[in-house]
C-alpha cells in the first residue's frame, strides 16, 4: 500500500542501511521503519498511469524527467502486523499473496465466479466447487503447456501463467472431428489450427503423468 503519509515518513526517515530481498526478477532493497496510521492523511484518487511516478521522490522524478538521472527509486509499503519475522520473510510472504490475489481474478474473469447463479446456497456450493476445481486444472495445465512459461518448455519471454480465456481458446474449445476406428480415436482439427505443436505437447505431457 502507497499512501502519501506514508512515501513522507520513508523520505524523512533517518537513513537505515538497505539489504537485499531474496532474489527476484529486477534490483530491490528493502528497510523496516515505524509508521502510524492515525497520522496519514486519505490517499487521493489517481489515474492508473500516475499510481507508479507516485511511488518515486519528487526531486528524483524530476532529475529524471529531465534526463539528468538514468535510474531512480520507486517505493512501496507493506503494512502488517507481523512484528516477530525479519524483513526479508514478511516481503517473502506477501510476494506469495498476490498469487492468490491472481488466482482469484482469474476465477472470477476466466472460470464464471463474478455471480453465484442461485438463491439456494447449496447450488451455489456445487457452483463454487466446480469453478474451483476448473481454476486448479488451468493451473495443473500451466505447468504441463508449453503456451506457459510454468511448463520450462516454453520460449524465452513466454508469460508464467496463462488465464483460463487464453487456455479455453487455443487448447480446450478446438473445433475438430472425431472418428473411432479400430478402437482407436482419431481427432481431425481445422485448418489452420495455430497451436498444435502445444496440443500435442501438452496432450503427450498429460499422458505421462504417474497414475494419482
Amino acid at each position: 500500500m502507497t499512501t502519501p503519509g506514508s512515501r513522507r515518513s520513508t523520505w524523512t526517515a533517518p537513513r537505515s542501511p538497505r539489504r537485499p530481498t531474496r532474489p527476484r526478477a529486477g534490483s530491490t532493497s528493502r528497510c523496516g521503519c515505524s509508521y502510524g496510521a492515525a497520522a496519514s492523511p486519505r490517499a487521493n484518487s489517481l489515474p492508473a498511469r500516475a499510481r507508479r511516478l507516485k511511488t518515486i521522490h519528487p526531486e528524483q522524478l524530476q532529475l529524471a524527467l529531465a534526463g539528468q538521472l538514468a535510474s531512480v527509486y520507486g517505493y512501496s509499503f507493506i503494512l502488517t502486523d507481523i512484528g516477530d519475522q525479519p524483513a526479508a520473510q514478511i516481503e517473502h510472504f506477501h510476494r506469495h499473496r498476490a498469487q492468490i490475489e491472481e488466482r482469484l481474478k482469474d476465477a472470477k474473469l476466466g472460470q464464471a465466479l463474478r455471480r453465484l447463479p442461485s438463491g439456494d446456497v447449496n447450488a451455489n456450493r456445487v457452483w463454487l466447487t466446480a469453478v474451483l476445481a476448473a481454476l486448479n486444472l488451468s493451473a495443473m495445465l500451466c505447468d504441463l503447456s508449453p503456451l506457459a512459461g510454468a511448463s520450462e518448455q516454453a520460449p524465452a519471454n513466454t508469460p508464467l501463467r496463462r488465464h483460463a480465456k487464453t487456455l479455453r481458446r487455443a487448447l480446450l474449445c478446438v473445433p475438430a472431428r472425431i472418428t473411432r476406428h479400430a478402437r482407436v480415436i482419431t481427432f481431425t482439427l481445422a485448418a489452420g489450427y495455430r497451436h498444435l505443436a502445444a496440443l500435442e505437447a501438452t496432450w503427450a505431457a498429460a499422458y505421462a503423468l504417474p497414475p494419482p
